[in-house]
């Protein structure tokens, strides 16, 4: 298996997956079929929230740890992580900024979120908000920004661990 984070490549699967991107405002600028997607791990300043399973019908087991004295949280959550999976691993495009521009008006780092899948791997990116936390935009790793349609609040259901996402 191998890392493929999520944030700005489409996986398109045609019988094997093809990458793409749309710059169209508004569309669907990162998606990753739930079916292929094997692990997720979201990480920030208080939090680390991993998931993962053994095949697409498995279901995850979860691991929540804190920064701060909470206890580690361990559960095992449904194969479609509570309902969550396919909203967690697609994003819409607002804009594209020049990396200036994101820098300056998104100086806070909300997290970086990683998917593992069973076919690709891809370099990652990560999430900023600005400083009301009420817009986001990624960064990749060849220092170009888009905004996304989102808030940094969420990114907060991770925070939840076993009591949104553990099996009921």
């Amino acid at each position: 298996m191998k890392y493929a984070s999520i944030y700005l490549v489409v996986f398109v699967l045609l019988g094997q997956s093809a990458l793409a991107q749309d710059s169209q405002p508004g569309s669907t600028y990162a998606s990753i079929l739930p079916k292929i997607t094997m692990g997720v791990e979201f990480r920030s300043a208080a939090i680390a929230f991993v998931a993962h399973r053994s095949n697409s019908n498995a279901d995850f087991a979860v691991q929540v740890t804190f920064a701060d004295d909470r206890p580690t949280q361990q559960c095992l959550a449904t194969s479609d992580l509570a309902g969550k999976l396919e909203g967690m691993s697609s994003f819409f495009k607002k804009r594209e900024l020049s990396l200036k521009q994101a820098k300056r008006k998104f100086p806070v780092l909300v997290g970086r979120l990683t998917l593992l899948t069973d076919r690709e791997s891809v370099d990652g990116y990560s999430i900023y908000a600005d400083s009301k936390r009420q817009r986001i935009v990624a960064f990749d790793d060849d220092n170009k920004a888009v905004e996304l349609v989102g808030q940094a609040a969420d990114y907060a259901i991770f925070a939840e661990g076993c009591k949104v996402f553990g099996k009921k």
